[in-house]
């Protein structure tokens, strides 16, 4: 998972970076004024549990916190993964460790198995039959300024702000190559939707900062441009494609979770827990 690389923490210029190995999984924090985060700017948290059994949480976890105190962290601030990843863990593991629940978000995926078609609303297989004038594509990274603009500007026009900056996005597209990569839909030539898509692991596709130009939004080119990404990934034998979550500062947003259901979005949650460490 490239949220618990080295090469990603450097990458967020992460202070004081630390990754934990246990015995059944990879546990990674930065440290801030003495709290541990696990892990910023990353949607599925820090942690890859390879384990199956609580029991073997409870032995890699109690070494973590220990770990933790020993540099210095006082409280700990743990997202897990939602849990349609097989590195997730069940939320009753942490809760059980004492930990309480700070925020939960809504999240959907879509299973990457069968046609979309199957799985969508009515309305949007209707979309699908309009606008073949469209041209979708897997663009390069010489798109990346223009891509990265277009983003910007669709979310400044919702008073919204882009949480990766052009650079940041040009050194994620030549630390990792394979996993950043750009999908378009153009008309005419011009550009009126984008997503960046970041494959986390060999199964799951991350759908990152999509946008669409509101002059544009009645032709829905996102619902092509979804389509035309499923297709990409299950032909790259991926499992299924991570929506992210349906919030903003912690507000559930209906219209965009009613838009991923309608393309298929299973719900999901994805948790964030808080402790203070009781160290001796």
């Amino acid at each position: 998972m490239i949220y618990c690389s080295e090469q990603y923490a450097q990458l967020h210029h992460f202070e004081n970076y630390i990754c934990l190995n246990g015995d059944h999984g990879q546990f990674c924090f930065t440290i801030l004024e003495g709290e541990a985060i696990s892990l910023p700017r990353s949607p599925v948290g820090g942690i890859q549990f390879t384990g199956y059994k609580e029991n073997d949480f409870i032995a890699d976890w109690a070494s973590v916190e220990r770990r933790l105190a020993d540099h210095g962290a006082q409280e700990v601030l743990v997202t897990i993964a939602p849990n349609f990843y097989d590195f997730s863990i069940p939320k009753d593991w942490l809760v059980n460790f004492g930990y309480r629940i700070q925020t939960e978000e809504i999240s959907h995926f879509i299973p990457l198995f069968g046609t979309l078609e199957s799985k969508i609303h009515p309305m949007e297989n209707r979309i699908l039959q309009k606008n073949r004038s469209l041209s979708l594509a897997n663009e390069g990274s010489d798109t990346l300024e223009e891509v990265h603009e277009f983003i910007s500007k669709c979310r400044k026009s919702k008073e919204l702000t882009i949480n990766i900056d052009q650079n940041t996005l040009r050194q994620s597209f030549k630390t990792f190559p394979d996993q950043y990569q750009f999908f378009t839909a153009r008309l005419d030539g011009e550009l009126i939707s984008a997503v960046i898509m970041v494959e986390v692991n060999d199964k799951v596709a991350y759908y990152f900062l999509p946008a669409t130009d509101h002059e544009f939004k009645q032709m829905s080119p996102m619902v092509h441009l979804i389509r035309y990404i499923y297709t990409y990934y299950q032909n790259k034998g991926f499992k299924l494609i991570d929506l992210g979550i349906s919030s903003e500062n912690g507000q559930p947003q209906s219209s965009l979770i009613t838009f991923k259901e309608r393309m298929g979005g299973i719900k999901s949650s994805r948790y964030t827990f808080w402790k203070e460490l009781i160290t001796s």
